[in-house]
């Protein structure tokens, strides 16, 4: 009897251990980076634009290249926020020559920005605001 007794705990044991089966995984996540530079090489990332001077009723056109430092397929969008003074949103424009293009993993893209003054300062004699640029798979 402790005999048979023994032999079901044994085989119960063996049950639960060919039962068991355990699949590594791994992978990675999509990630959507991009980043800008003063040069083609990407060497000299950008910390911040100063437009300098901008005289009324002109522009002033700054190229900044973009890269997709990220692992998937992105396209960008471009936003402008924080403006100060508040009413600076409304005169002074920033566009960009960016057309909807792909842009593959470690991609370069060579983009023109364009800051427009209006012709009256309507009061504004500096400004500062934020460009932001999203990177959407």
């Amino acid at each position: 009897m402790l005999v048979a007794l023994l032999l079901i705990i044994i085989s119960s044991a063996l049950v639960i251990a060919v039962n068991y089966l355990s699949i590594p995984n791994s992978g990675n996540l999509g990630t959507e980076e991009i980043k800008a530079y003063r040069d083609s090489q990407c060497t000299q990332s950008v910390g911040s634009i100063n437009w300098g001077i901008l005289e009324l009723g002109n522009t002033k056109n700054i190229t900044v290249f973009l890269r997709n430092e990220g692992n998937l397929d992105v396209t960008l969008t471009l936003n402008i926020t924080d403006w100060n003074p508040s009413v600076a949103k409304d005169y002074i424009t920033l566009t960009w020559d960016y057309n909807s293009q792909i842009l593959h993993p470690n991609d370069v893209l060579s983009v023109i920005f364009t800051l427009g003054a209006p012709s009256d300062s309507h009061g504004i004699t500096s400004f500062s605001f934020d460009t932001v640029i999203t990177a959407d798979s």
